[in-house]
């Protein structure tokens, strides 16, 4: 069976997480090992999913296809570019702010900019934001990152 363009992209995504995961788990300090284990691990599972899936998806004809992605080409890669922007915003977010601010950060203008209220987009931002400071710096003790301004 002839593998799509997308399953290379998964398969590709599922080891660099399974390298993610090999790599921190040998770190003898859990503060370095927790967040990106449990962030690899469910990364890997959804794209193994997501694999899954697309195996199973019943394949279209080969001139529909070709149609298909010559249509789609262009809008794929402006999405392929507003995804990388919020991932590098969110990096470049905790690298100044630190993770619990920039969490809200994002969060509440990813909200607002798919049009949700301002109420819900700052009550989903507040409570993210209250159950990550919450389970990580309460219940695990752990010293999450402050950024470069708040240290």
């Amino acid at each position: 069976m002839k593998m799509k363009s997308e399953s290379y992209v998964l398969i590709s995504i599922m080891l660099l997480m399974l390298f993610v995961i090999a790599t921190v788990v040998r770190s003898p300090y859990i503060e370095v090992k927790l967040l990106p284990t449990i962030i690899g691990i469910f990364v890997f599972v959804l794209t193994t999913i997501e694999l899954w899936r697309a195996q199973r998806t019943k394949k279209a004809t080969v001139m529909q296809e070709e149609s298909h992605e010559r249509l789609e080409s262009g809008v794929e890669l402006s999405r392929f570019i507003a995804v990388i922007s919020w991932i590098l915003g969110f990096a470049v977010g905790v690298f100044f702010v630190g993770i619990v601010p920039a969490a809200a950060i994002f969060s509440f203008t990813y909200l607002k900019l798919q049009r949700k209220t301002w109420f819900i987009s700052a009550g989903y931002a507040f409570i993210l934001t209250s159950l990550i400071y919450m389970v990580f710096e309460l219940a695990l003790k752990l010293d999450l990152y402050k950024g470069l301004i708040f240290m």
